[in-house]
């Protein structure tokens, strides 16, 4: 596996959990992309899918860092009506393989799984080619990130790969902790404010809807997710994570960052 410290190179985008991005490789842009990136995928699933548009025949990219049911159906709910036939798809993640964390990781793949069937099952040549990599074990030796590169002057463009880059919390978001707190209570508000939630969220919406972070602020409050101010790392961990031992370095600062936000969201 490659690793890539330092300046980041230009056009490089981040997708973080539960985000999407879709990019058309052939539209012109003002800032175009270089590499689209995920990381710290423990028992999530991180999914690139390329093939032609639907609407502008251009080739384009679809790439998301999935945790939940519901996710991974909007996603490739998205996908099918994005791309047209004969696509390739390429999945990593689910990694963690001890008898503690499996759990998870196992319902991500089942999930992964029937939503690929259910597409197979509709057309069986809209997936021309697909690479799966799950349960590969530590996601921090490298199976817990994932990019391609969609710089077509790049040797390996189009190619997915494990490739490593050292990111600050601030390349990964810059919402101050709202990212956070769409991962842990998007879901759980749903059935509350459906006109207030986005299942996914587009990596290209820089700023996250007003509304929704009020509701998302509320939801944290109830939960009395704010107690994390005053926690340990280890208390973090043991309450929030499904797979303690494996966790990024930098989780449970993004954890303390959401639950300032929200403590913080009224004063």
């Amino acid at each position: 596996m490659e690793f890539y410290t330092g300046r980041l190179p230009a056009g490089f985008k981040y997708v973080g959990q539960d985000n999407y991005c879709i990019y058309d490789l052939e539209a012109e842009k003002q800032t175009p992309y270089s590499y689209l990136y995920s990381d710290s995928a423990t028992s999530c699933i991180i999914v690139i899918a390329i093939g032609e548009s639907m609407e502008t025949g251009h080739k384009t990219v679809c790439m998301a860092h999935l945790s939940r049911l519901q996710r991974f159906d909007a996603f490739f709910q998205l996908v099918t009506k994005t791309l047209k036939q004969g696509i390739c798809l390429y999945a990593q993640g689910a990694n963690p393989v001890s008898d503690s964390t499996t759990q998870t990781s196992t319902q991500n793949v089942i999930i992964l799984m029937q939503n690929l069937q259910s597409i197979i099952n509709a057309n069986s040549a809209y997936i021309a080619t697909l690479s799966i990599s799950v349960g590969q074990g530590n996601p921090n030796c490298g199976w817990g990130t994932y990019g391609v590169n969609v710089d077509a002057a790049s040797a390996d463009y189009l190619q997915p790969t494990n490739r490593y880059y050292e990111l600050s919390n601030t390349d990964r978001c810059t919402a101050q902790g709202v990212q956070t707190l769409f991962c842990v209570y998007g879901l759980k508000t749903m059935n509350i404010y459906p006109e207030q939630l986005y299942i996914l969220h587009n990596t290209d919406e820089l700023e996250f809807p007003k509304n929704e972070i009020k509701t998302l602020v509320d939801r944290a409050i109830a939960d009395d997710f704010t107690q994390i101010c005053d926690m340990t790392d280890d208390e973090i961990l043991t309450k929030y994570s499904s797979t303690p031992q494996y966790e990024a370095a930098w989780f449970c600062a993004t954890m303390r960052e959401a639950a300032e936000f929200a403590n913080n969201y009224y004063k």
